[in-house]
């Protein structure tokens, strides 16, 4: 798939029934807020996995994702990947393995952005 510079792939709440490869480009994780507009939690790149919300209900987005510039990426079908990891629960344990670093390194670049929006707060 190609995406244009500043177009949204996925917005929170929607139904997610997709993650991307980047090849080539990069893309923003965001959350809004409505006192600051978006603020970007992450940035990746080529050979990084964009979306993990296929594989937890309610299957939505948690993010917006957005084309920081011109991406090419490979789109993935996450509904019929999750039938599959069902069936087959090996297959599915090594897929889980592979994600849980996503969510981890997704987890520790929100960690360093709250400090660095939070961590000057006087108490």
């Amino acid at each position: 798939m190609r995406f244009d510079s500043g177009q949204l792939l996925a917005k929170t709440n929607d139904p997610a029934n997709r993650f991307f490869a980047i090849r080539h480009g990069r893309m923003s994780i965001e959350i809004q807020s409505p006192e600051r507009g978006p603020l970007i939690v992450q940035t990746l790149e080529a050979g990084d996995i964009v979306g993990w919300s296929w594989l937890f209900p309610p299957y939505d987005w948690k993010f917006d994702v957005r084309a920081v510039e011109e991406v090419r990426a490979i789109s993935f079908d996450g509904e019929c990947l999750r039938g599959k990891c069902e069936r087959d629960p090996a297959m599915g344990y090594d897929f889980m393995k592979r994600f849980a670093q996503v969510f981890m390194k997704r987890l520790e670049a929100t960690r360093l952005q709250l400090l660095d929006l939070y961590g000057n707060v006087p108490r």
